[in-house]
């Protein structure tokens, strides 16, 4: 079984921006004797900082109805071809800016 929004299409066809995203992450443990130790991470997440988007809702309403009879009972009804169908309505940010984390853990 088939559902579809749009005639022709299968589930989730449509596609959206690409994402683009570089992260990275640096470690090194120092010993000292033989129970204790240093361990130092360094991490960098979107390092390039390149925008990522997404398309949160697009516009799913392949005619636009409406009604010309008169006083709105059994009127007759048009319906015309929306040209923004599956243009997509709002495009927000995917994830934060490029940041930086760092830690040291201390075992012994």
């Amino acid at each position: 079984m088939n559902f579809s929004v749009v005639p022709g299409e299968g589930f989730n066809s449509f596609r959206g921006p690409t994402v683009k995203n570089v992260d990275l992450s640096v470690s090194r443990v120092f010993r000292f004797g033989e129970r204790c130790s240093l361990g130092v991470i360094a991490e960098a997440f979107d390092l390039f900082n390149h925008p990522n988007f997404q398309q949160n809702t697009a516009d799913n309403v392949q005619y636009s109805v409406t009604q010309t009879g008169a006083n709105g009972t059994n009127g007759i009804w048009t319906a015309a071809a929306n040209p923004d169908f599956g243009a997509p309505l709002a495009v927000v940010p995917r994830f934060g800016a490029r940041s930086f984390q760092f830690s040291t853990r201390f075992s012994f």
